[in-house]
């Protein structure tokens, strides 16, 4: 449930961007605001980022802040190394590299730690599910390509096609979702079913 919520957000957020920023600045004159590249790195680090958070919340959860400690050290020093790096080929779009880069480091220790050390599965099922949120991406982002070019010069227009593109990323991620995890949302509807079970005897007995 949270990585279907989270692979709409940010895929939307990649296609929507740009254009809002064209019409956000589109009386702006003092400098080219128009970066699709930083933009796009700058949502695929917190996309990333967003991908390793519930395997960092188990880690912090468990208490292995020891055993993670190095995996902290490594991703600062390696941002900091590529960033100075590209930044004076690339600007500020090198800086976004070495960002993402270092979370990306420090998303697959995240994984690796969580998966051999806590929850003791393998790691083919957290590759698996990456590999498949990487596919839905890919899958939303042509169809947007293919989708007749739509012109975008106002808030209304950008709002209408967010709508759109709101509605593609739905109807591709969800049903795929369902399909292919079809016992983990057993699981959830049977844990919601439990909550609400619990909340009606709960108010039941306070009346």
């Amino acid at each position: 449930f949270y990585y279907t919520i989270t692979t709409i957000a940010y895929v939307c957020t990649m296609i929507l961007i740009v254009p809002f920023i064209k019409v956000y600045t589109a009386n702006v004159i003092d400098a080219d605001y128009i970066r699709p590249l930083f933009g796009m790195l700058l949502v695929l680090g917190e996309f990333v980022w967003s991908i390793r958070l519930p395997y960092s919340s188990i880690t912090l959860a468990a208490g292995h802040f020891k055993e993670t400690r190095k995996g902290a050290w490594i991703e600062a020093i390696s941002n900091i190394a590529i960033s100075i790096a590209l930044v004076w080929k690339f600007g500020i779009v090198g800086v976004a590299i070495g960002t993402l880069v270092a979370m990306l480091i420090r998303t697959i220790e995240f994984m690796y730690h969580t998966n051999k050390y806590i929850l003791e599965r393998k790691q083919s099922r957290s590759i698996y599910r990456v590999i498949l949120l990487a596919i839905e991406v890919m899958a939303v982002v042509i169809i947007s390509k293919l989708l007749p070019e739509y012109q975008v010069s106002s808030y209304l227009s950008w709002l209408i096609y967010a709508c759109i593109i709101a509605g593609i990323s739905v109807l591709v991620v969800v049903p795929t979702n369902l399909i292919i995890y079809k016992e983990d949302t057993k699981q959830l509807f049977k844990m919601l079913k439990n909550i609400l079970l619990n909340r009606k005897k709960v108010n039941h007995e306070q009346t």
